[in-house]
């Protein structure tokens, strides 16, 4: 998953436990645990969608609920860097939606969900016939949702990015954001989760002043907006320093650099990978605007959070410093 993904904006289209949940307790739970994730509390969240699941399997609920919980359970997971145990979650909620009969359309959001970790675990060749099959689904449903369809062109482009294909991945981000900005209007941040990873393949692509227009777009939707999530702010605000760096800005590149690591530390805590990450980035802002011994330091920093998380975490292929743009 991209830092700055599709499904990273807390008001993208998810997969809803909520609608097969049998009771005010559990909805209320439901709720709580993507508070809680929503905030970047991965833990506190991991340990409530937990016991729902311990719960629901005690009790035999109904077997969407079950799978949906996994499914909740597998972001969570992925929050935390752990894209093993989301990987088994998502895998076997798939399993369990399949045998229950669910349809493409009820499957759909969780192969989504699974193809974003291939993402994360840099295995973009299997990711893209999972969203290449949502897309499929979502484009066939009557009447078609643009925000389902938008969040299945997204992932899929960024597959594509992924891939090298850049240009590919501009023109499927490019629909997407139009069918959203006519489903929403201009700015909803359902059209910044769209902006931001469309900014990161125009940065790949050099083209730093459109990229960081459309970040500075990103900006002033989310951070107006109380329902959007700290970890998407983080997540622009570390975007915008890169790429006030590389357009001759560097107070604001510091600035924005600085205040990202600032807050991933407070919310995540001072050893998560995704901290890290905000730190790489912070370094190589530093080192481009001539503070090298605070770049040193916040590199050699970075490189050890890192490499912890990869050494408790094996599976991911690698640490994908520029997911952050």
């Amino acid at each position: 998953m991209s830092l700055l993904s599709i499904r990273a904006v807390t008001l993208a289209v998810l997969f809803c436990a909520s609608a097969a949940a049998q009771n005010p307790e559990q909805e209320r739970q439901l709720s709580a645990g993507r508070d809680l994730r929503a905030l970047g509390h991965y833990r506190e969240a991991l340990q409530v969608f937990t016991n729902l699941l311990r719960d629901a399997e005690q009790h035999g609920a109904a077997a969407v609920f079950e799978a949906a919980i996994l499914d909740d359970l597998a972001v969570t997971e992925q929050g935390l860097g752990n894209f093993a145990a989301a990987e088994t979650r998502l895998t076997r909620s798939i399993a369990i939606l399949k045998a229950s009969g669910a349809s493409a359309r009820e499957t759909a959001p969780v192969e989504g969900h699974l193809g974003e970790v291939y993402l994360e675990e840099g295995r973009p060749r299997e990711a893209e016939p999972l969203f290449r099959r949502v897309l499929e689904t979502r484009q066939k449903e009557t009447p078609a949702d643009p925000a389902n369809t938008a969040v299945a062109l997204a992932d899929l482009a960024m597959a594509r990015k992924h891939l090298g294909k850049l240009g590919e991945a501009e023109t499927l981000l490019r629909q997407a954001g139009a069918l959203l900005e006519n489903r929403f209007g201009p700015d909803h941040p359902m059209v910044a989760s769209i902006l931001g990873p469309l900014a990161s393949t125009l940065t790949k692509q050099t083209h730093y002043k459109e990229a960081l227009a459309l970040t500075e777009r990103t900006w002033r939707i989310l951070s107006k907006d109380p329902r959007v999530a700290d970890p998407d702010l983080i997540n622009t605000m570390s975007a915008l320093g890169f790429l006030y760096c590389m357009t001759g800005q560097p107070k604001e590149a510091e600035f924005y650099a600085r205040q990202a690591v600032a807050k991933a530390e407070a919310i995540y805590g001072p050893d998560h990978a995704r901290l890290g990450w905000h730190l790489a980035n912070y370094a190589d802002v530093m080192k481009r605007i001539g503070h090298k011994n605070e770049a040193k330091a916040a590199q050699q920093r970075a490189t050890a959070i890192l490499a912890r998380n990869q050494q408790a975490n094996p599976v991911r292929h690698t640490v994908n410093v520029n997911a952050l743009r």
